[in-house]
């Protein structure tokens, strides 16, 4: 049965106006015993990540408190590991997925983990996890092969290698 949306997604595409971008939330990733900066920065890094694939528009942190006000920033934070609490949010946010981690530390150990939340749904669409022994610097690569798996979910063909680290000249 053909709908009335397919004939006009068909009929723009024929025209070339672009479907519009999936909508993707990236809250803070919550630091688990260690200091909050390293989630902070690993999100920072993220979201960049994210707004560089074709097809994909990124709401921040400071979007959703925007959006959101205090009072349900506050709720996002405490319901980290409720999909429904996520899905409720993401919902009020229009946005189509939630990509939700956590980083923390146990002895010499960092543990980050990903969750790519679809929101219609309330399902977890891809989650992953890393343990990088050691320094703190492996982070950044684990998390962007975290992304990498993340993304791939959303837009296999526009998911490219991870991008190089930046420098700035002196």
């Amino acid at each position: 049965m053909v709908t009335t949306s397919s004939l006009v997604a068909a009929a723009l595409w024929a025209v070339g106006v672009a479907e519009p971008p999936v909508k993707i939330a990236v809250p803070d990733i919550a630091a688990v015993g260690i200091d909050a900066g390293v989630g902070k920065l690993l999100t920072e890094l993220m979201v960049t990540d994210v707004s560089r694939i074709a097809g994909l528009s990124v709401v921040t942190t400071s979007d959703i408190v925007a959006l959101l006000g205090h009072e349900k920033d506050r709720q996002l934070l405490g319901c980290a590991d409720n999909l429904s609490c996520m899905a409720e949010i993401g919902g009020a946010l229009g946005v189509d997925y939630l990509l939700v981690g956590t980083v923390g530390q146990l002895g010499d150990t960092h543990v980050l983990t990903l969750k790519l939340i679809e929101v219609k749904s309330a399902v977890v669409k891809q989650r992953g996890s890393r343990t990088i022994r050691g320094e703190a610097d492996a982070l950044i690569d684990a998390m962007r092969a975290l992304l990498a798996e993340a993304t791939a979910v959303l837009a296999p063909a526009a998911t490219a290698a991870p991008p190089q680290a930046e420098t700035t000249p002196p």
